[in-house]
């Protein structure tokens, strides 16, 4: 997340050169960051529930996940998909919009 919004500056510029300010890129930005950690989240949730769920022979014992494991799980996961996304906030409210007009 930290190329996307590089990737995508002129889209940014061109929004800021509509009116949007500061918040709103930066607000946008970040609830994107946000649901694809919570999709990752959920995807490797289900990865391990359907690998716990085909091992031959399979023990509660073996798979026991505390809910607190999880809820932490959840937290770094997000945590570190908007944190990387930081990164490239300074470079989104400091472009001009006027890079939408420059060749």
């Amino acid at each position: 997340f930290y190329t996307f919004p590089l990737e995508n500056i002129r889209q940014f510029a061109t929004l800021k050169a509509m009116g949007a300010n500061n918040l709103t890129l930066v607000t946008m930005i970040l609830l994107q960051s946000f649901l694809v950690g919570m999709i990752g989240y959920g995807i490797g949730l289900g990865a391990l529930v359907l690998f716990a769920n085909s091992v031959p022979g399979n023990s509660e014992l073996a798979f026991y996940t505390p809910p607190i494991l999880l809820l932490i799980a959840f937290v770094a996961v997000v945590g570190v998909c908007m944190f990387s996304s930081l990164f490239s906030l300074i470079r989104v409210i400091r472009v001009e919009p006027a890079l939408v007009f420059k060749g």
